[in-house]
C-alpha cells in the first residue's frame, strides 16, 4: 500500500496484492492476490478485482 491510498470500510486485499500511489478503494472492494492496481486507480463501491489483474494508471473501475 503506498502513499495517499485509501481503503475504506469492509474491503478486502488478497496476499501480495498492490495499491499504487492515490489508489482509491470504495467499501466492500474485493481486490484478487497478487493483483496490482496502479497509481490513481479508483474502485467503487463493491468492486471486484481478478488475482494478478493489472490495472492501469488513473482506471475508475465501477461494479457490474
Amino acid at each position: 500500500m503506498n502513499a495517499n491510498a485509501t481503503v475504506d470500510h469492509d474491503a478486502e486485499l488478497g496476499d501480495f496484492a498492490h495499491l499504487g500511489v492515490g489508489v482509491q478503494l470504495a467499501g466492500g472492494v474485493r481486490i484478487g492476490a497478487r493483483a496490482w492496481l496502479q497509481a490513481g486507480t479508483c474502485a467503487g463501491y463493491r468492486v471486484q478485482v481478478a488475482e494478478e489483474a493489472v490495472v492501469p494508471p488513473g482506471e475508475r473501475l465501477i461494479a457490474s
